[in-house]
């Protein structure tokens, strides 16, 4: 298996973890439909806990195995995914950080957070 898999699923296997007694599913490597594109969309993870049509609660997870810290073009690429998957939230996870101008971006987005990977297991 290659690396990133093997951090993907390491990055879904914490999310079911904090997710386990609620009422919520945690999908790895989820396939759904972008509202705007049109097309399927690749999620590493899906956190899903919607009724019927109801995307109120999706909340989509990038995990992100970059050898540099995330960017505002990261950011903005993921914003425009979190829409496109009618999300509620995304969250970017970096191993390697992310610049002053990422953190800032993402702040002004509101539903997108990026997380160190020491993060992940405080994300509420």
């Amino acid at each position: 298996m290659n690396d990133w898999k093997k951090y993907e699923r390491f990055i879904a296997s914490l999310c079911s973890v904090e997710y386990q007694d609620l009422d919520i599913t945690v999908i790895p490597n989820a396939r759904i439909r972008g509202e705007l594109s049109e097309t399927s969309r690749q999620i590493d993870v899906l956190i899903d806990s919607r009724f019927g049509n109801d995307r109120s609660r999706r909340i989509i997870v990038d995990a992100k195995r970059y050898k540099r810290p995330l960017n505002v073009k990261d950011i903005e690429t993921f914003h425009g995914m979190t829409m496109d998957c009618s999300a509620s939230a995304g969250i970017l996870v970096c191993p390697n950080g992310y610049s002053k101008a990422a953190k800032k971006r993402a702040q002004d987005y509101i539903t997108v957070k990026i997380v160190s990977l020491e993060e992940v297991e405080n994300i509420d």
